[in-house]
């Protein structure tokens, strides 16, 4: 093995005599290679990193829309207890029965509608919560493809440049040094 390796730094030795500037240009392109492929695969993590944050955001504004909507349910409950405490009062003002008379009927009439409108509230705020989770997800795995596409990519321009480094070095002829010629 150390006759392999002493044959091979020998060939590769007469090769960096004999073409000193395409030993140059294939040295520094192996160094640029390298670089481009940290350049590459940084360039996968921060785009990863961008994806999260989007996911982040997502979920952060489905937050925000789902509190908007459990505000406008609460809101809708408080509206129905002024409407509520008016009819009361103004019934029982007239002198009219509230519980019987037709104050109750508008009264119920009030529940439903407000009923009704809290539970399209509180289906709109769980929608909409459940739709960002979707979202982030969506932004969280699509941060993950692109972190292995770009290494990926990288994997394969350092391997194009590997092959083109040693289709430059095929011309090299192994001989076994003088020692082991019988």
């Amino acid at each position: 093995m150390l006759n392999l390796l002493a044959a091979a730094g020998s060939a590769l030795l007469t090769y960096v005599k004999t073409k000193p500037v395409q030993t140059a240009l294939t040295v520094a392109s192996t160094a640029l290679t390298a670089k481009q492929y940290q350049a590459t695969k940084e360039a996968g993590v921060q785009q990863q990193k961008e994806y999260d944050q989007a996911a982040a955001d997502a979920l952060l504004q489905g937050r925000s829309a789902a509190i908007a909507y459990r505000q406008q349910g609460a809101d809708i409950l408080k509206d129905l207890n002024a409407v509520l405490a008016t009819t009361t009062a103004r019934a029982a003002a007239s002198g009219i029965d509230v519980i019987y008379g037709n104050p109750a009927a508008l009264s119920q009439q009030s529940k439903r509608d407000a009923i009704t409108e809290y539970n399209i509230a509180r289906d709109n705020a769980k929608l909409e919560y459940a739709g960002a989770g979707a979202q982030a997800r969506l932004f969280a795995e699509a941060g993950k493809d692109a972190r292995k596409d770009y290494a990926q990519a990288a994997l394969f321009n350092a391997g194009t440049s590997a092959l083109n480094l040693f289709g430059e070095l095929k011309p090299l002829k192994l001989t076994k040094p003088s020692s082991e010629k019988s």
